[in-house]
């Protein structure tokens, strides 16, 4: 009897333990989706205003003219204002010279020609960037860029602003997951673009983790691993989405990770794969 009881007890706290670690799994899961989802929501925004902003009229005439204008850098000033997200708005000449400017009017005149973005830009793209570091507002940005067309759709400009990354970092600071927890933000090839503290960005690279290679098919997932960098065994949670809407996004991967130590589980290797959001 009680060697019977003893395995009934062993039966029940594997059981147990197969619960936690399927809670474990969809709590982390759940959470890099929400987060990457709204990321990747608010740069879809983004993506929108500066297409917006090269419809407008006195932008076109501005960057047509190839000169500052008073009515455009007015309204420049007024939309940055309005919208708080971004560290500056340019409009470019077809040149790619700066001929107004929301805050850096000292820049007007200063040439972006060798900038890819421009180059790509001025060709007809709508241009959204990775994110980097840039001297200009001497800042983490993503630049988002569209052309501005005349009355007979040639292209005379470009219209391009600087996405302030806090509002993006703020976001994942917003996750709860745990006091020991960590939620780091990596671009297309593994690079830190993005935490709660703002260390080593753009230095660290996540790409050898099972964790990114299984983001890869798409989906949202679980998987326990051991992390080099701290020698520390991680339950992590992993998503990315296909873009929100028209913005088929940069290939943005969000992984929560807990200490393994804290989310009560040995489940290295488990895989969870989620069903991806409609959007």
């Amino acid at each position: 009897q009680s060697e019977e009881f003893v395995l009934i007890v062993n039966s029940l706290t594997e059981s147990l333990g197969l619960c936690v670690q399927d809670t474990v799994a969809a709590r982390l899961t759940d959470a890099a989706f929400d987060l990457i989802d709204k990321t990747d929501r608010n740069l879809f925004e983004r993506y929108c205003d500066v297409q917006a902003f090269s419809s407008f009229e006195r932008f076109v005439n501005c960057a047509r003219l190839g000169k500052n204008d008073t009515f455009a850098q007015d309204l420049l000033q007024k939309i940055h204002s309005i919208y708080e997200v971004y560290h500056d708005i340019f409009l470019l000449d077809i040149s790619g010279n700066i001929i107004s400017a929301a805050v850096r009017t000292d820049l007007v005149g200063q040439s972006q020609a060798d900038r890819e973005w421009f180059r790509n830009c001025s060709r007809g793209q709508l241009v959204v960037t990775d994110l980097y570091f840039s001297k200009t507002v001497n800042n983490y940005t993503v630049t988002f860029a569209a052309p501005l067309r005349d009355a007979n759709q040639e292209i005379c400009g470009v219209v391009s602003t600087r996405f302030n990354c806090q509002f993006v970092y703020d976001i994942l600071k917003a996750a709860i997951v745990g006091r020991e927890s960590r939620v780091v933000l990596l671009n297309s090839k593994g690079m830190l673009i993005g935490n709660t503290d703002g260390e080593g960005l753009l230095e660290k690279n996540f790409s050898g983790l099972k964790a990114f290679k299984l983001q890869e098919s798409g989906q949202a997932g679980f998987v326990s691993e051991r992390v080099e960098s701290d020698d520390k065994l991680y339950a992590i949670g992993y998503a990315r989405t296909p873009g929100y809407n028209s913005y088929k996004g940069k290939g943005w991967v969000v992984m929560v990770m807990r200490p393994i130590e804290e989310a009560h589980t040995e489940a290295a290797g488990t895989v969870l794969t989620l069903r991806p959001k409609n959007h």
